[in-house]
């Protein structure tokens, strides 16, 4: 197996990211097949202090809010998602694909999502370990 690191290192080099909205990036995903795995590499060379795993209702919409401190990274397991960001004059939908590529909301940034009708799984990374004085809860009418 060692014969793919070099080979991720150079692929992953090769993606640029695509900036989005308001600084919100798509980060391509680098898949290797081999004859007895796939590997599916989310982030590499990013400084992460937090990785957790959401399993929000079906339905649910959380609320747009923004961190001070922190830098997101979104990755979609299962489900329907559509990301939803506001850098304050506009609006923007991202709908987020199942084992696609990694959504990157950086700090100060409004964000929230809805969920779908089927059951979704979120893998949350992010720069910052977690901390309630870091969300801020968006006070206006929200876009719906």
């Amino acid at each position: 197996m060692s014969h793919c690191v070099p080979f991720l290192r150079r692929s992953a080099e090769l993606t640029a990211p695509t900036k989005i909205h308001a600084g919100v990036e798509i980060i391509p995903t680098v898949i290797v097949r081999t004859g007895h795995t796939v590997l599916t590499e989310i982030l590499n060379g990013k400084n992460l202090r937090r990785l957790a795993i959401t399993e929000p209702k079906t339905g649910f919409k959380r609320r747009m809010h923004r961190h001070l401190r922190r830098d997101d990274y979104l990755y979609l397991l299962t489900g329907n998602v559509t990301l939803i960001t506001y850098d304050g004059r506009t609006y923007a939908k991202i709908p987020m694909t199942p084992r696609g590529d990694v959504v990157l909301v950086p700090k100060g940034i409004w964000h929230g999502y809805e969920i779908g009708s089927e059951r979704s799984v979120i893998l949350e990374a992010s720069s910052q370990a977690f901390d309630p004085t870091d969300v801020e809860e968006f006070q206006g009418k929200e876009q719906s």
